[in-house]
Order: structure tokens, then sequence, then C-alpha cells
């Protein structure tokens, strides 16, 4: 049987194996119980529970104070099995965009060609900025150049919805954003936020929100406070 060891925040930060001899091996971030791969066999008869009591008390014995934050689920998977072209941030490393190794030799080119396609929005929006600086006072500015932007973001993501959902077996005739949205339970869009650093006037920014409560993009994502 597959597990999965979740934080409170759902954010997937282990996994546990029950083998059929009843030994259980799992293996989670040193800063998190501070050892890695220890295995125990107490009994064949684990269930979540059973094992969220074993690695609780594993975990404070070695002052893992942290370790109380952390749950234990049942994977709908097992172990080394994931869903094509979706990917978290590493709990490890949160502030790092999810690298291409791993990938196959087709999905490497697709990654390299998302990261270049990603670069030349964010220099698009550097150049508008050199000429209209985001402040609160300009965000009703629009022209030619801010609506090319526009238009290719979304251009942007449509290719990226599409592709997931195609790499998944989602291949309905025509795609909405109904179709995207199915994206949100697997990829928990709503729960990522952008800040621009250089323009602190600028709260941050979500774009994919309202999908947290099942809400049109419409209605919100409001920039400032």
């Amino acid at each position: 049987m597959e597990y999965l060891v979740v934080t409170d925040s759902d954010d997937v930060v282990g996994g546990l194996h029950v083998k059929s001899d009843g030994v259980v091996e799992f293996n989670v971030p040193f800063r998190l119980l501070l050892a890695k791969g220890v295995r125990f066999s107490d009994s064949s008869d684990y269930d979540a529970e059973t094992l969220q009591q074993t690695i609780n008390r594993f975990g404070f014995a070695r002052g893992a104070g942290r370790w109380k934050d952390i749950r234990v689920i049942t994977a709908h998977v097992p172990a080394g099995v994931f869903y094509p072209r979706i990917a978290r941030p590493s709990t490890d490393h949160p502030q790092d965009i999810p690298s291409g190794y791993g990938l196959n030799s087709n999905h490497i080119i697709e990654y390299h060609q998302a990261i270049v396609s990603l670069k030349s929005l964010l220099k698009l929006f550097v150049e508008i900025a050199d000429v209209v600086y985001p402040t609160r006072s300009n965000l009703s500015a629009y022209g030619p150049r801010i609506r090319n932007l526009l238009i290719l973001s979304c251009t942007e993501f449509e290719a990226a919805a599409k592709a997931v959902l195609r790499e998944n077996g989602y291949t309905p005739r025509k795609t909405n954003i109904q179709d995207y949205h199915k994206l949100e339970s697997a990829m928990r869009l709503s729960s990522y936020s952008i800040r621009l650093l250089e323009f602190p006037e600028i709260d941050l920014i979500r774009p994919f929100e309202d999908w947290k409560t099942d809400q049109s993009l419409e209605q919100g994502n409001r920039v400032w406070n």
C-alpha cells in the first residue's frame, strides 16, 4: 500500500510504502524528520491512522517539532506514477521552478520551449514598464503593446493548459475555460501568487484565486490594497 505524507496545507513532503512483509519504508526531507529512509516493522496491519501514530512518535523522539503538522493520507497512485506536465515546487526548494530532471527527450524540449516563452513575456513586460511605470495611477493605461502582452499571455496559458489536458488523456474536440478549470484540483493554480519586487506599490497578484471557490476568473483579482 502507498501513502503520502502531507502538511496541513496539503503540500506533499514524503511518501510511505508498506511492503508485503509488513516492513514500512518512508522518505521525507531532513529538515522535517532529521532522518531519511527509516525502516521499522511493527505490524502488517498498517493503515493511515497507525502510520500517523508511528511516525509521530518517531519524529517527536528526534526533536522534529514540525512533525506535528504532518498528516498521512492514502495515495491515489503507486510510488513512481506521475501525471505528465504537472509539477509542484519542491518543499525543500519552494522558490525554485520545477526542473527538467527525469523528463524524456520530448518533454525536455517542451519544458525549455515553455521557459523561453516565459522569458519573452517578461522581456516585453519590462519594456512596457520602462514607458508606463507600474503604479496604481497607471493601472488603467492601455495601448497596442499592452494589448499584445495580454493576448500573448492568454495564448501561452491556453497552449499550456491544452497540453496538460492532452498529455493526461483529456481530448475534447474543442476546449474552453471550463475545461481549463479542471486543472485547479490537480495543479492548485489558485494557490500561486506573483509579487513584482521592483514595484512595491503593486500588491500580490493571484490570477487564479477565484478558482479556489469555483468562481469565474472575471470576478476579482485586485492587484493592490
